[in-house]
């Protein structure tokens, strides 16, 4: 199937009973909409693939204990005073030529008061466009801390895209001794990332615009290296008769 005419996503299609002479009527799962099926040779667009990736705060706690070991392995919530909110993002459509890099970050203002969300706002923007998402252990941090912080700063959820985490397809089809994407990077002689320390992050909790500018660099490295790893995954695992887009 082509991209849906109303919405224009890729990959959303759901095949219906009903027919036209050879051609099926789709419905698409994002928007509702139904298409009746065009000949092969007709216009196909490509689907538009987003890698992202993003850095989060400090969660901020006054823990009072009796002795240095939690017992139970957890604190408790309870000691929590300032949650996390997303310092930085970037984000980059991977068939772009050349490479554009989107992204967003705190004022030291914002970062004191832990708002992002007007920065976020270009974030879901992409992401509502987006038919992939990509990204390193994306599924399990990325999307889950980015929807979290569109739930509390009241944006909708995005349109619907399907997820490509380059962390569990190396899970399933490499050993290494580390998944880590710097790992990785370094492996397969991608762009290596810039350090950060913890101080770093405690600095943006304070304001330090000057960290904050270092960290959406450090971001920004993610993106290239991250880009890179996945292009090469994905020529290993396509050629090998696997499929990452279709």
């Amino acid at each position: 199937m082509q991209n849906c005419y109303e919405c224009g996503k890729k990959g959303m299609w759901q095949a219906s009973l009903y027919w036209e002479g050879e051609r099926r009527w789709w419905h698409c799962r994002n928007c509702d909409h139904w298409q009746l099926e065009v000949p092969a040779q007709g216009l196909r667009l490509p689907p538009k693939v987003l890698y992202f990736d993003i850095e989060t705060s400090l969660t901020e706690m006054q823990v009072s204990v009796f002795d240095m070991r939690v017992r139970s392995g957890w604190l408790d919530w309870h000691e929590i005073t300032n949650p996390f909110y997303i310092i930085c993002w970037t984000a980059a459509w991977v068939n772009d030529k050349p490479l554009r890099l989107h992204s967003g970050a705190v004022t030291g203002w914002e970062a004191r008061r832990r708002c992002d969300k007007r920065h976020l706002r270009g974030l879901w923007e992409l992401l509502d466009l987006a038919d992939y998402v990509v990204g390193h252990n994306s599924k399990a941090f990325d999307i889950k801390k980015t929807a979290t912080r569109f739930l509390l700063n009241g944006f909708p959820e995005p349109s619907l895209f399907k997820q490509i985490d380059t962390w569990t397809e190396a899970k399933k089809r490499f050993k290494p001794e580390s998944q880590a994407l710097d790992y990785w990077a370094r492996l397969l002689g991608s762009l290596r990332k810039d350090e950060m320390r913890r101080e770093d992050w405690r600095a943006i909790n304070r304001g330090d615009e000057k960290t904050i500018r270092k960290m959406l660099k450090y971001n920004r490295g993610d993106i290239l290296a991250g880009i890179e790893i996945f292009k090469k995954f994905r020529a290993y695992i396509e050629s090998s008769g696997g499929v990452l887009i279709k």
